[in-house]
């Protein structure tokens, strides 16, 4: 199921495309369509293209309970783990460097976590994003430094920062969202998430409403969100979603499950959307999931 759709996509200035078949694996095809490279190793969810070419991704691994018990000494995963890594791959697929998640926590001053973590379903982290630390912008902020890594993890709620050098984990927010996707460090080191269950204003703990909300690091105070507040509207995709911070400050959103995809302006208002026309089952109830739009310069795009 998972081979026979793209989760991630991104096409290059000469017509490549990179794409990511979820849980499959990664593959970088020409303009044809000829394959040139795949990595057949059950990356899933996301991917990012750093300057030099380097492909910073996600991929996952099965820990058997003995494993654990083993390495970590630890029986409160009985049923065994599902471990995810975060990997470098050079241009043309081949692995430069990967390091457990599981271990980020177990070594650094966050590894009483671990323990919080509900032993079911054996995908404890789920990770679905990621994102890396921008060095020029590392230069004035207290808390991140160039090369630090950002991932979502979608089971427990949380989003975590992990050193690039130590590979340990040195930030964390739980809390704040639920079952959140899509975190990114956007100007001055805060984090933009699309907040999937969290949403509901007025009755928070129906699961009914999503949001998109922009975290300070420091405080972990909301210093944005769309909808703004006292804003009632219908937006809520229960699972996947795309945000994006775009350079002029607006923020460009993927309604997932509504095929749905939005742009509204730093004060929150709509500069367009789009819906998917296309449906399916009898009376049309079916609605085509968008994984995810992502702006693309005209000029990125010469072929």
């Amino acid at each position: 199921f998972h081979s026979e759709f793209v989760r991630r996509a991104w096409p290059f200035p000469n017509g490549d495309l990179l794409a990511l078949f979820e849980y499959t694996g990664i593959t970088r095809v020409d303009v044809t369509g000829k394959p040139l490279w795949a990595r057949a190793n059950r990356n899933h969810h996301d991917f990012k293209i750093l300057p030099d070419g380097t492909i910073l991704g996600l991929d996952i691994v099965g820990r058997e309970r003995g494993w654990l018990r083993e390495r970590y000494r630890t029986t409160r995963f009985p049923k065994g783990i599902i471990d995810s890594h975060v990997v470098f791959l050079n241009p043309d697929g081949e692995l430069l460097r990967k390091f457990s998640i599981f271990e980020a926590f177990h070594k650094s001053r966050f590894a009483a976590f671990l323990s919080a973590i509900q032993p079911e379903p054996a995908d404890i982290f789920h990770a679905n994003s990621i994102d890396i630390f921008d060095a020029a912008s590392a230069a004035e902020h207290p808390l991140f430094e160039g090369g630090d890594i950002l991932v979502s993890l979608r089971n427990p709620s949380a989003v975590v920062v992990i050193d690039g050098k130590t590979e340990e984990v040195k930030w964390l927010s739980r809390g704040v969202s639920l079952v959140q996707h899509q975190a990114s460090f956007v100007f001055g080191g805060s984090v933009l998430l699309l907040d999937n269950a969290g949403g509901n204003q007025r009755f928070p703990l129906r699961v009914n409403r999503s949001r998109v909300i922009e975290i300070a690091p420091l405080t972990q105070e909301i210093v944005w969100r769309y909808p703004p507040l006292g804003k009632e509207t219908e937006f809520f995709t229960g699972m996947l979603g795309y945000v994006e911070r775009l350079p002029g400050g607006n923020t460009l959103i993927t309604e997932s499950l509504q095929g749905h995809v939005l742009e509204v302006s730093p004060e929150g208002n709509l500069v367009w959307e789009y819906y998917s026309p296309y449906r399916a089952g009898e009376d049309d109830e079916l609605i085509t999931t968008l994984m995810g739009a992502r702006r693309i310069p005209r000029a990125g795009l010469p072929f």
